[in-house]
């Protein structure tokens, strides 16, 4: 498949991401970093806005609705977000998963940069130090990429300069007069892709692939790499912005459980077996009830008493199904990631285990590629949902031995 040059480039990449020691948290409806504010250590982010102004000494994890980033980030920016524009300067690489993203003019990506939007834009001026892999459904790159760029999307508009090879996925590839591209110049299209006058580029491959649109009746390669990658991205920067938080307010009992899961796995598995028939035992005994309490009350007149208890019933069930498919769906993956990665550090390099972000970065991004393979995938969601829920109720019954 095409597309496995962009996936191995994230895999590749995203291994070797740097970590931290610690973490500053902040959140609310709008976060600022004010214009001459220093952050000294790494900030972790969860609020409706993010802007920053001023300067981090160290990486960004955020999670926010719009983030803006106009200051410096000397280290690693990993952001999920509906807008993101990065009109300052960021140290090291980017990952990133937006529905619109946007590199203004004079902004700087220091290394690698990873993302998958809607909309994506490099404006001229702007700049990436090393590789680019990126996804969406209209793809603009006028800015400057250092090394290799893997573009993938149904409309895609070069302009500026990539230092290496330059390799397309989509329905309509256009290349401007002020393209350079280093090495060559490969495009996965339906027709050739439209070179201006004065382009100046390497050797032009064209390999023909179907058009994407309903009239064609066909999905091209394309969509399926820019989903794939979308997917990928989203799902990975999930499990690292939830795993964040959690190895931030809950190191000693996170680590303790991740690693206790992986040591006793067996036990582990049947205590995940036996919560999830818990909760459907559960789930359906309260549905029961709040069925027969509906219609007890309701044929004794008490029509107010009724409605209170199916509204209460529905509700809490509700809650229970929302808790398990985010404990199953998003925890138990981190659980299951966070004890691989410290497993493995603890085996290649002991001393990276004080990095607490290391082995989560390390451990949730393998997990998040296990899951991203067809068939794999499947059988390795329904192993973390039951070794991470069994993980949790053996921390809730006491069975770990105290960190």
């Amino acid at each position: 498949m095409p597309g496995r040059w962009i996936i191995s480039g994230c895999v590749i990449v995203l291994l070797v991401a740097s970590a931290v020691h610690a973490a500053t948290p902040r959140g609310g409806d709008r976060v600022v970093v004010d214009v001459g504010e220093v952050v000294a250590d790494d900030l972790v982010v969860a609020a409706s806005e993010l802007v920053i102004d001023g300067r981090i000494e160290g990486d960004l994890v955020a999670a926010a609705e719009t983030i803006t980033i106009n200051g410096v980030v000397t280290g690693d920016v990993l952001a999920a977000a509906n807008r993101i524009v990065i009109a300052g300067s960021v140290g090291d690489d980017v990952r990133l998963a937006a529905g619109v993203l946007e590199l203004r003019a004079e902004s700087g990506v220091g290394d690698d940069l990873f993302g998958a939007a809607g909309t994506l834009t490099t404006a001229a001026a702007s700049r990436v130090g090393g590789a680019l892999a990126a996804a969406g459904s209209d793809v603009t790159l006028r800015g400057a990429v250092a090394q290799r760029a893997d573009v993938a999307g149904q409309r895609l508009i070069f302009g500026g300069s990539v230092g290496d090879a330059l390799v397309a996925y989509g329905d309509a590839v256009q290349v401007e007069a002020s393209a350079r591209v280093g090495g060559e110049l490969t495009a996965y299209s339906p027709a050739p892709p439209a070179v201006a006058p004065g382009a100046q580029l390497g050797a032009v491959t064209h390999i023909r692939t179907e058009r994407s649109d309903a009239d064609a009746g066909t999905t091209a390669p394309v969509d399926g790499v820019a989903a794939l990658l979308f997917d990928f991205l989203r799902q990975l920067a999930t499990l690292l912005l939830v795993g964040a938080m959690l190895v931030w307010l809950l190191p000693a009992p996170l680590a303790r459980i991740a690693d206790g899961t992986l040591q006793q796995p067996g036990r582990s598995l049947l205590a995940g077996a036996l919560t999830v028939a818990a909760l459907v035992l559960g789930g359906s005994v309260l549905l029961l009830a709040t069925i027969v309490g509906g219609v007890v009350f309701g044929t004794l007149t008490l029509d107010g008493l009724a409605g209170m208890i199916v509204a209460s019933g529905s509700i809490a069930l509700a809650g229970m199904i929302i808790a398990t498919i985010f404990t199953g769906g998003v925890v138990a993956p981190v659980i299951v990631g966070y004890g691989v990665g410290r497993s493995l550090l603890a085996w290649l390099r002991p001393a990276w285990l004080e990095r607490r972000l290391v082995p989560l970065a390390l451990g949730v991004l393998l997990v998040a590629v296990l899951l991203s393979v067809p068939w794999v995938g499947a059988l390795m969601l329904v192993l973390t949902l039951l070794l991470g829920l069994g993980a949790i109720w053996r921390e809730r019954r006491g069975e770990w031995p105290a960190a």
